[in-house]
């Protein structure tokens, strides 16, 4: 590193544990500190998810249907918000579908699916409460994954955000698992907590998804 040496700098020397320089007779200190990220349980998990699906789609001898995940990611199509489709890769498939199995309990659906493209369901309603700690979610009894037996619905909440926010806000948790069953499929609505609680002043954003038995994902 180059150093300035007139009259203003001094070469830089360690006091305390700090880095310190001499600059127009003022002493000038920068602390030494030691980066450190402090992961939630929730984020470790969603790491560990991530490794073992993707350690268990790239290792031979796996039960994972690699040749048919392949052929499957090439029918269906993502859509992001106010972005362009694009297609994936199988192992990018076997993971989308998979992650949110293992962060809800569920067991990783190794067969791929024999239906091609993305099943749909009628977006849900919602409502939050009045102490704005949870929402009311309502799906349609229209849709057949509520009384289909391995069926789940995941609900995702964002952080609260401050309501002139204009930008879409990317970091959300699971906060809810609702189960179908052909037996007692459940009655909508639930309720689900929010993440965190949200503030009058604030919005919070929700995401849901439904994976079938087959391993197919909305």
């Amino acid at each position: 590193m180059k150093v300035h040496w007139k009259d203003t700098w001094s070469l830089p020397w360690t006091w305390w544990g700090q880095t310190t320089y001499l600059r127009a007779g003022l002493v000038v200190a920068r602390a030494r500190t030691m980066p450190h990220k402090i992961q939630s349980p929730s984020h470790t998990n969603a790491k560990a998810a991530l490794s073992v699906l993707s350690h268990r789609f790239a290792t031979p001898g796996t039960p994972v249907d690699v040749e048919g995940w392949n052929s499957y990611a090439a029918t269906i199509e993502i859509t992001p918000n106010g972005g362009t489709p694009y297609t994936l890769f199988g192992k990018e498939a076997y993971i989308r579908n998979n992650r949110p199995r293992l962060l809800a309990g569920l067991p990783p659906i190794d067969t791929a699916p024999t239906s091609s493209g993305l099943p749909s369901i009628t977006v849900p309603t919602y409502e939050m409460s009045t102490d704005r700690t949870s929402v009311s979610v309502a799906w349609s009894t229209a849709d057949d994954w509520y009384t289909t037996d391995g069926a789940a619905m995941f609900v995702w909440t964002s952080i609260p955000v401050n309501s002139t926010r204009t930008t879409p806000q990317e970091v959300y948790r699971m906060v809810a698992v609702i189960h179908g069953s052909s037996s007692s499929p459940p009655n909508p609505p639930t309720t689900v907590p929010l993440w965190i609680g949200c503030p009058s002043t604030s919005v919070v954003t929700l995401r849901v998804s439904v994976t079938y038995p087959d391993g197919r994902l909305t």
